[in-house]
């Protein structure tokens, strides 16, 4: 029964961000992005429930999380009703390429299942919390002051526990095997987004494949990297196809996540700026040539050269546009840190002391060895090779982005007992690596395929600058 109630629960995760096709960005995609979407929506409308109901001092209950999202869905889904769209046959190359993706999930969800690839952390960390929470319908706060418990990191962002209570609504258990095969679950949502945005069966092999190996590497079942994978992905996505809506929701799940969150959320702002200061070189180096001045990159995250009338719009627009994109995650990471400063939670938000030149120069070597992955450094280079056989200038502010956090990692690891660094990194580098060969991916995907984010909406609506 607990397992049959954790399969229904998490199938209603989408279900519960179907109200996003109420923006025309998110309706416009093709069927797999718009899952990919709702699947993220889902978790971070349950997160956000669950959340204001803690603050409020209200018990949380299915009486109080279901109605409001289901009935928007309802009525949304019943409005656009026969005007889906649909995917394409996927050409014999691309089922090829597919095939390889569903067989390097195949074999994370076996492994997984066969208790091969668990984290300790779902044990001491985010199951245990997880269960806490659903066992009290509230966030714990008792709990998480406990002194026992200081290792928990009390103000951890909620949205894993949080949504690991969820599935154990009209229960006292948490299905701790169903929460391990969440991993593959959430591998499969990402390939969905990398397939339903690009529409690129071999950029999906790719990423099933690279992250599928470093997430059996790095046993990670049952912690929070998998979802953090699934929604940086699908921000990413997002982001490059000018669906804002999605994004500012995904990223709202990151900052929700880990604390790493908000760097990835600072990434993304390096990301913008490298892309603009890309563009306006660009445009300097074309305006020489007509037919050069009107293309356009639309993977590139620089604005479109034209808008209604033919008339270049201004960067003032863009900024305000993409300051809307980031009040979402901004407003709900202050949220949560509100909350653990109202309630004395506040540990890993608190300011660190940054370390000296002795504890930079102690990073990098352990920092080195961890980045081979256990695979000689096969993912960096692959993606590296991608990247160098493409176009290497539409990479630059993907690739900018990935410098950024890797930045932030290293003043992370400086910062701690220059005695304890090495540890440090042996423990957490090839888990926290990720988000940054994550953005390696997606300078892979811009240098490769520039038109594969006007491959997520149909043809009658693909625009061209």
């Amino acid at each position: 029964m607990i397992g049959l109630r954790f399969a229904v629960l998490t199938a209603l995760v989408p279900v519960m961000g179907g109200w996003t096709a109420a923006f025309a960005s998110v309706h416009a995609l093709r069927r797999a992005a718009r899952l990919a979407g709702y699947t993220a929506a889902g978790v971070v409308t349950i997160t956000a429930e669950m959340f204001l109901l803690a603050s409020l001092g209200v018990p949380w209950s299915p009486a109080l999380l279901f109605p409001l999202p289901l009935l928007a869905t309802l009525a949304v889904w019943w409005r656009d009703r026969g005007l889906a769209q649909g995917n394409a046959v996927a050409p014999s190359g691309d089922r090829a390429a597919l095939i390889i993706a569903g067989a390097a999930i195949l074999v994370v969800a076996a492994t997984v299942l066969a208790g091969a690839a668990t984290s300790f952390d779902l044990l001491l960390f985010w199951g245990v919390k997880g269960q806490r929470f659903g066992l009290m319908h509230t966030i714990d706060v008792a709990f998480l002051r406990d002194p026992a418990h200081t290792l928990m990191h009390s103000d951890y962002p909620p949205l894993v526990p949080l949504v690991d209570a969820w599935t154990m609504l009209g229960s006292d258990w948490l299905d701790w095997f169903g929460t391990i095969a969440t991993a593959p679950l959430l591998l499969l949502a990402g390939s969905t987004a990398v397939w339903g945005f690009t529409r690129s069966g071999t950029l999906t092999a790719l990423y099933a494949t690279t992250f599928g190996f470093v997430f059996l590497d790095n046993n990670i079942a049952g912690n929070a990297e998998p979802m953090l994978l699934f929604l940086e992905t699908v921000a990413l996505a997002a982001i490059l196809a000018d669906c804002d809506a999605l994004a500012a929701i995904a990223l709202t799940g990151v900052v929700l996540t880990k604390v790493e969150g908000a760097a990835f959320v600072g990434a993304i702002v390096v990301w913008k700026l490298a892309a603009l200061a890309t563009a306006r070189l660009t445009s300097t180096a074309t305006a020489r040539s007509k037919s050069e001045a009107t293309k356009q990159d639309p993977f590139s995250f620089s604005p479109p050269q034209r808008v209604e009338g033919g008339r270049r719009p201004d960067e003032g627009f863009f900024a305000r546009r993409w300051l809307l994109v980031l009040t979402a995650p901004l407003l709900a990471l202050a949220a949560w840190i509100a909350f653990c400063a109202h309630h004395n939670l506040l540990d890993t938000y608190r300011s660190h002391v940054s370390g000296g030149h002795a504890a930079y120069a102690a990073v990098f070597k352990p920092l080195l060895v961890e980045s081979s992955m256990h695979a000689f450094y096969l993912p960096w280079i692959v993606l590296a090779v991608v990247i160098a056989t493409g176009c290497t200038r539409a990479a630059v502010p993907a690739l900018a982005a990935a410098a950024a956090y890797l930045a932030f990692l290293i003043v992370v690891w400086a910062g701690g007992a220059e005695a304890n660094i090495a540890t440090e990194i042996a423990w957490s580098a090839r888990r926290v690596l990720i988000t940054p060969l994550l953005l390696l991916f997606f300078a892979a995907a811009t240098a490769t395929r520039p038109e594969a984010a006007r491959a997520a909406l149909p043809a009658a609506l693909d625009l061209k600058s």
